[in-house]
Order: C-alpha cells, then structure tokens, then sequence
C-alpha cells in the first residue's frame, strides 16, 4: 500500500498569503522526504471565507521543490477550462518534474465557479468528458481533429509533449455510481473521493471494476487511490482532540457548497468507517481493513483551514516515521 497527501493550499483568508505559501513549501518538504507516494494539489475558485493557492502554480513549483513525490492535480476542474490550454499546462509539469505527474480531473460543483467562469453548469459532464479525450489523443498525436459536444479543434499539435509514455495517468474523481462509470470508459483510473463509508467503498469498487472489464479497458487503468480525511499522532485521544474542530468547520463548509455533511454529535462514530483518525496502530489496523477491499493507495487530507503548519508537521512526520514503515504489503 501507498499512502499521498492530499490539498494543502486552503488557508483561512485572514492569514498573509506569503505565510501560507511558506507553509505549502514546508509540508512539501516533509512529504517528499517521508516516504509518502503522492502529493494532490487541488483547485477552488471564488472563495470569500478562504484562501486558495491556485493549482497550476504551485503544480510548477512544487516541480521544482521535490524530488520523489508524484504531483498529482487532485482535482483540475476541466468544464471551467479550455483543454487544449489543460494539455499544455499539464504536459510542461510533467516535463518540469520529471514525468512525476498525474492529472485528476472533476466536475466541479459550486455553482458560484461556473457562473464566475461564465460556464453552464448543466454542460459540466459533456464538457468533462470532451475535455479528457480531447487531451489524451493531443499529448500522443500531431494534428489532431475532434468534434466532441462541446470542444472541437482542427489540426492542432501541442509541444513539448509529456514526459511520460503514452502520457500521464489520467483520472476522474467523483462521488457517485455515473463518475465511477464514466472514470472507467475515458481514463486511467477513478479518484474516489472522501465522504463515503467502507461498505461503499467496497461497492463501488466492485461496481468500478465491473465497467472496466465491460469496457475492455483492464490493461489501461489501474486501482483507484481513495482519499480520506485523516490525522494521526503518537497518542490517538490527542489526535482525535486536535482534528475535530477543523473537519467540522471543513464539513459544515461543505454542506454550504451544496454537499452532504457528516454529524459531528459523536465524532468517534462519524470517523469509524470514513476517516484515518487516531494513533499510529489504530489507523494501520484500518488501513489493514482498506487493503483487504483492495485499496492499495490511500490519499490523506491531514492540513485544514485553521491548523498551522507545525501540528500538520507533527502528523505528517508521525505517519512518516511509524504508520509509513509498517503498510500492508
């Protein structure tokens, strides 16, 4: 098993952009000599009550940074993009680090986006999937003429093309049955995303695996990574003490943006079957009950809006020296 970080660019607004970009290049730094596979970079726009270092510069940057860490866009939010423009941005990460990117891609659902991007939301779904064919065949042809619903261009070429071959692994992340679906049928592999309980988990990876070999795709996708909320430190009372705060105000966030929340009156029995939250044993006995669904990549969320760098330090470094060594095989 593999486990990658997930999203540390969501600050509070009140704090100095140049502080929050201090800490990104910090945690950075931890994670890409932990020993931890993937760092996700994600995009949000229009956010009053918080801050977003934007994805594509610090993708770049972070190029530069690290060393051994897969970058990952964890999610482009492709319908408010020109692809074309996507191809060639993501094709030069890929070339800044060394073939160590992937390119998550989603939806988007904040309708505060769309209507700031002028795009209509109800196009989202064709836009997404005209969008990752579209970059597919312009990272691996010349000359490339497609018609899609939404996008069409006429022999054009991108260069430089990326790094890795046939091109970065490409993913769709979602929530619901369609997403695992439609991840199957155009991409490398499907980003699961960090609401759902284990029992779904479970069902919807039989139900992703069913649409890939319908699709004939096997020898193209891989497992999907599943992202989870998570904090881990030596003792697990603290840890559940110190994270608890963050992720309500997280989900309460969420519920505000449109999707479902998670009740917080037992904060324990919330995080059973959906987080990674406690001491190093406790969450590698969970992470024992992931492989045996047939997880074998894991992406922790473990920075929130609120939480300075050194307590999400202090967790990254706890994962690193005591839950990192000892992943299932």
């Amino acid at each position: 098993m593999r486990l990658g970080v997930f999203n540390l660019t969501q600050y509070e607004g009140s704090v100095p952009a140049k502080e929050v970009w201090s800490s990104v290049r910090e945690l950075a730094g931890v994670i890409d000599e932990g020993g931890f596979d993937s760092m996700w970079i994600g995009e949000h726009h229009v956010t009053p009550d918080d801050q977003y270092l934007q994805n594509i510069p610090v993708m770049a940057a972070l190029a530069n940074e690290t060393e051994n860490v897969t970058i990952g866009a964890g999610v482009w939010l492709l319908p408010l993009h020109n692809p074309v423009h996507v191809a060639e941005l993501a094709a030069t990460i890929d070339v800044m680090s060394d073939g160590r990117f992937q390119l998550g891609c989603g939806l988007g659902y904040r309708d505060a986006e769309f209507d700031a991007f002028g795009i209509d939301k109800s196009d989202r779904v064709g836009r997404l999937i005209d969008g990752v064919r579209l970059i597919r065949r312009l990272w691996t042809e010349d000359d490339v003429t497609f018609d899609g619903d939404y996008v069409s261009v006429s022999n054009v070429t991108v260069n430089p093309k990326p790094v890795q071959s046939p091109h970065p692994p490409v993913l769709v992340g979602g929530y619901v049955d369609a997403a695992a679906k439609r991840a199957a049928n155009i991409a490398n592999s499907w980003m699961y995303g960090n609401l759902q309980d284990k029992a779904e988990l479970e069902r919807q990876f039989a139900l992703y695996d069913e649409a890939v070999a319908e699709a004939g795709r096997e020898a193209e996708t891989f497992t999907p990574p599943v992202i989870r909320e998570a904090f881990v430190l030596p003792d697990g009372d603290e840890a559940f003490d110190t994270v608890r705060p963050y992720l309500k105000s997280k989900f309460e966030s969420y519920a505000g943006w449109g999707l479902d929340g998670v009740d917080f009156d037992d904060f324990r029995e919330a995080a059973e079957d959906r987080f990674l939250i406690g001491s190093p044993e406790s969450v590698l006995e969970d992470l024992e009950e992931y492989a045996d669904i047939g997880v074998d990549h894991v992406v922790l969320r473990v920075q929130y809006p609120g939480m300075d760098a050194a307590t999400t330090r202090e967790c990254l470094e706890t994962i690193s020296d005591d839950v990192i060594p000892h992943l299932p095989s």
